[in-house]
């Protein structure tokens, strides 16, 4: 028999929405959602009868005073962490996550510093209503069945040592979810173990903790033999403290929310420091940070990259950016005042080998001194007044072209190398109109000329520039169709056209009908 340790487990009921009303401050009914079906909802949702599994629009129909919010696992996370940190600081340090509202810690050691199992329960209980949340609490062998006994407690159940088998036994058999995939909600849907056994008419554990060991094995692989061990209270999962985030991740709560944006930096700039000095001891630096702020409306999350690495300056001004944009003053100005109150901000940092930045024999290193001007300017204009340019993916030449904050991410965007139909191949244009320009296309006989294929009709003869010039076209190419948003008010359906005229001047010309546009030009 394994050694099966006797677990304390702490659920926070329906955290989902919890952590949807902590980040976005909804106090509507909400439903939350995931590829059109609704994963969570309120309970006022729930009186309308919204269930998980139900579509959206359905859910809309039955609850229209609904907001519908996306699904994402990282605002559970990032909202959960504070509990976690106030269990390990007032409960036991080492805390193992098994989702984001649900926490286990080894009941041995709290029960014996409380004075026992209940007294240990009632002060995890405490430390949670502390953090505004209302936890049951379960006490039992093995993970699995203390998280049963959560589920069923009132507000606290306790499961004597050597009875867990005996308290599962009754228990329907859908109880195996939460055992055989714990890192999903409780409510979405049946598993296909769990289906094939109700078919067999397998309808509690203990009948099927009842079956051979071995004939299950065989049946249903390894998924069965780990239900078969929890519905017989054979739970020996290790508790191992789980933190979202690497050893190098610093953060600082402040006693009392900061409303002064210069309050904020003065906290994070040793913090900045303290951590920059600890990788560079360990021949590392870093490229990349993620802050996440903390404030009295929720929470705030950043991914910043570097051009090359940063300094404590550098970070501290992406924590005051990511405030609220310009939070700077001059020395005539009055302080500037954040959008809420800042409770905490934690930096993550992407460390990597200080080799990888060395500067090579022909000066690899970005100059220093651009970066030091790009940055001041940054610091006096706010972050979007210096851009740097990227590649993105794209059909037509606008939605190619990125621009993003010097110093930052660029938004998450199409590869340009994937297929992209009627886009343009060869060497991009110097110029690129953020707005198409009307010009005229005619015939050899003056007429309005006509998108079609090289030979197969009149082709175009003349070009009269934006600017109202008119030249004689020299060579040309295309058509490349692109069709695209079709079902949308934003439709897109041109033919695009590369012509040359008689003074060496190259286009890049979108027809539709008898009217033209200049999309760009080559210089």
């Amino acid at each position: 028999m394994p050694d099966i340790p006797r677990v304390l487990l702490a659920l926070v009921p329906d955290w989902t929405i919890r952590a949807v009303r902590m980040s976005t401050g909804h106090t509507d009914p909400v439903i939350v959602a995931e590829k059109g079906k609704v994963v969570a909802r309120c309970d006022l949702a729930a009186a309308e009868g919204v269930e998980a599994g139900l579509r959206v629009r359905a859910a809309q129909l039955r609850c229209p005073e609904a907001v519908v919010v996306p699904y994402d696992h990282r605002v559970e996370e990032e909202c959960f962490a504070p509990v976690v940190t106030a269990i390990e600081q007032q409960v036991a340090p080492a805390v193992h996550v098994v989702r984001p509202g649900v926490a286990a810690v080894r009941a041995g050691g709290v029960s014996r510093f409380y004075g026992g199992e209940r007294a240990a329960a009632q002060r995890m209980r405490q430390v949670l209503e502390a953090q505004g949340l209302e936890a049951r609490v379960g006490i039992a062998d093995g993970l699995f069945a203390a998280g049963q006994a959560a589920l069923r407690a009132e507000p606290v159940r306790i499961v004597p040592a050597g009875g867990s088998e005996e308290f599962l036994s009754g228990l329907e058999i859908g109880a195996l979810d939460a055992g055989v995939r714990p890192g999903l909600n409780d409510d979405r849907g049946p598993s296909d173990l769990v289906g094939a056994l109700r078919g067999l008419g397998l309808r509690t554990l203990g009948r099927f903790a009842a079956l051979d060991h071995q004939k299950v094995v065989t049946r249903f692989g390894q998924d069965g033999d780990r239900a078969h061990r929890l519905a017989a209270g054979i739970d020996a999962t290790p508790l191992t403290s789980r933190r979202p985030q690497s050893d190098d991740v610093v953060e600082i709560a402040f006693p009392e929310p900061l409303a002064l944006a210069e309050q904020v930096a003065a906290g994070v700039e040793p913090l900045a420091s303290r951590m920059l000095q600890d990788l560079g001891r360990r021949g590392m630096s870093c490229d990349e940070v993620r802050i996440v702020i903390r404030s009295t409306e929720g929470l705030s999350e950043q991914v910043w990259r570097h051009p090359w690495q940063f300094s404590s300056a550098d970070l501290v001004s992406r924590v005051v950016w990511q405030l609220g944009g310009r939070q700077h003053r001059d020395e005539d100005e009055e302080a500037c005042g954040v959008p809420a109150g800042v409770e905490a901000v934690r930096l993550v940092p992407t460390a990597r080998p200080a080799a990888e930045h060395a500067e090579g024999l022909f000066g690899a290193r970005p100059a220093e001194h651009l970066m030091q001007i790009l940055t001041r300017l940054q610091d006096r204009l706010g972050p979007r007044a210096v851009l740097t340019p990227a590649v993105a993916g794209g059909r037509l030449l606008k939605e190619r072209r990125l621009l993003t904050p010097f110093g930052s991410l660029p938004e998450e965007r199409s590869r340009p190398d994937q297929p992209w139909p009627g886009r343009l191949s060869g060497p991009a244009p110097g110029v690129v109109f953020e707005q198409l320009r009307p010009v005229r296309v005619q015939t050899a006989d003056g007429s309005p000329a006509r998108p079609c294929e090289p030979g197969a009709g009149a082709g175009p003869e003349w070009l009269t520039t934006p600017a109202g010039q008119r030249r004689r076209v020299i060579a040309w190419a295309g058509p490349w169709p692109v069709r695209q948003r079709w079902w949308g008010a934003q439709a897109t359906s041109v033919d695009r056209f590369q012509l040359v005229t008689e003074d060496q001047q190259a286009w890049v010309l979108a027809a539709s009908g008898t009217s033209w546009w200049a999309e760009a030009r080559y210089d």
